[in-house]
């Protein structure tokens, strides 16, 4: 009769009370009783219509456990005496309307544990009676795949390391020379961190080529997208496009004597850097947020799209105002490839000031087992870019004019740009600004930007 004796009780105190302030029954006996018996058919009453009321009841949202009725303990996905048939049986039918969307998930689920359990169906259980798991361990595999492997491979796998070791430790002529060495005994395998070494040498066509026949190598094994490469690639050749005008005039002369002299000077312009074909729709999506966008900068740039490199740079440089501490290494890989870019394309200020935060992030260059969390190192490294100014992790945004933190950043965006590229850019689009008013210029930009924006998911957290 009763569901609950805490509901009995609280109903009881609840009567009693209001008896006493309404004077309505002065001895305690009577009222005692008076008060029971009250207590007694309201509890009943709520037992007999609970479920009316089930949607107004809150439950707890740390107990499976809730205040309505005992047989909903009884259905729970951690009760072992529940059966199997009682989330679809006719008495249960008009409760279920009522369970949230993951109450009934769980139910179910708990009825198909039920339902196989001690069935032995292979692609329906996950293991057979009395089995255990396979002891998990690290050395024992490398141990076995080192056993199962011939001398090439022992090789291989050495020479790599080494060459690994030396990547981390900045001593880049000894990496690439242990690289090479890999490539020599295995020309098809797979190590994209060879073109680090010779894109930070200077042999940015020799790096643009190792990244290109290993992003063949990856998406052609793995069927992944290879992002990495696509984006070291690209920042290849962006590199030889911001070079300084003298340096171009010498290349210019030297292409000139070469073919003069019957020679080949290939790997002297951006047009002889080998080239990854552009991904098939088919392909999966990069699930990296930070990669993903990196990328779609790096490529926005190589097309000339004004539009992209923007909006991408805005979403990285957002990435790295988020407040509290980086544990998914979102604000480091950001910072990183932001200052990459600004590098590329010549901007040494703001390349100096993001990489030296891609440093903060990554640790200061401790000892980490990952590289590219020691490319910010090896990137100020060889720039030398460390110096005694001091670093602010929080960008100093001016939100003169602007209503947000994303309007502020697109705006200080596209005043880095030239009137030309922005007004080519609108006119892509289809919006005509014959204008000589840069100010006019950049603020059609901005308000197509800002449009953009506000139907962009890659700007929520």
């Amino acid at each position: 009769i009763f569901p609950n004796c805490e509901l009995l009780l609280s109903t009881t105190m609840m009567m009693m009370k209001i008896l006493y302030r309404r004077r309505l029954c002065r001895g305690n006996l009577s009222m005692g009783c008076i008060a029971l018996i009250l207590g007694l058919l309201f509890a009943s009453f709520y037992y007999e219509f609970a479920e009316c009321f089930t949607v107004f009841v809150p439950r707890s949202s740390t107990s499976p456990k809730t205040h309505v009725y005992p047989f909903f303990q009884s259905s729970s996905p951690n009760s072992e005496s529940s059966s199997s048939n009682e989330s679809s049986s006719p008495s249960n039918e008009g409760l279920n309307k009522y369970l949230t969307t993951a109450e009934r998930e769980r139910r179910a689920e708990s009825a198909r544990r039920k339902e196989r359990k001690g069935d032995v169906v292979i692609g329906k259980t996950s293991a057979l009676p009395d089995a255990v798991n396979f002891e998990i361990d690290v050395r024992d595999t490398e141990r076995q795949l080192y056993e199962s492997s011939d001398k090439l491979e022992h090789e291989v796998r050495r020479l790599s390391d080494l060459g690994l070791t030396s990547l981390k430790m900045g001593d880049l002529e000894s990496a690439k020379d242990s690289f090479d060495q890999v490539f020599a005994l295995k020309p098809t395998v797979y190590l994209w961190q060879a073109g680090l070494a010779l894109y930070y040498l200077g042999d940015v066509h020799k790096a643009a080529e190792s990244f290109t026949n290993n992003a063949y190598i990856f998406e052609g094994r793995f069927g992944e997208q290879a992002s990495e490469e696509r984006i070291w690639r690209d920042a290849c050749e962006l590199r030889l496009r911001s070079r300084p005008k003298k340096r171009k005039r010498k290349v210019t002369k030297e292409l000139k004597n070469l073919e003069a002299a019957g020679i080949d000077g290939e790997g002297s312009s951006t047009e002889q850097l080998p080239r990854i074909d552009p991904v098939g729709e088919g392909a999966p999506r990069e699930r990296r947020k930070v990669v993903r966008i990196a990328r779609e900068m790096f490529t926005s740039s190589i097309e000339e799209d004004v539009t992209g490199m923007i909006m991408s740079r805005t979403k990285l440089r957002h990435i790295c105002m988020r407040p509290g501490p980086d544990r998914m290494r979102f604000k480091l890989h950001a910072s990183f490839f932001l200052g990459l870019h600004y590098d590329c394309l010549g901007s040494t200020d703001r390349a100096k000031k993001y990489m030296k935060k891609a440093f903060i992030y990554s640790g200061e260059g401790m000892k980490s087992d990952d590289v590219l969390d020691m490319l910010p190192l090896l990137h100020m490294k060889h720039r030398n870019f460390f110096d005694n100014d001091e670093v602010d992790e929080e960008d100093d945004v001016d939100l003169t004019g602007s209503s947000n933190y994303i309007t502020a950043l697109i705006k200080e965006e596209v005043e880095t740009m030239s009137r030309l590229s922005l007004q080519n850019d609108l006119k892509k689009d289809g919006i005509k600004c014959s204008s000589s008013n840069k100010a006019e210029v950049q603020r059609l930009f901005v308000q197509k930007l800002v449009a953009i924006a506000a139907t962009d998911n890659d700007f929520s957290y």
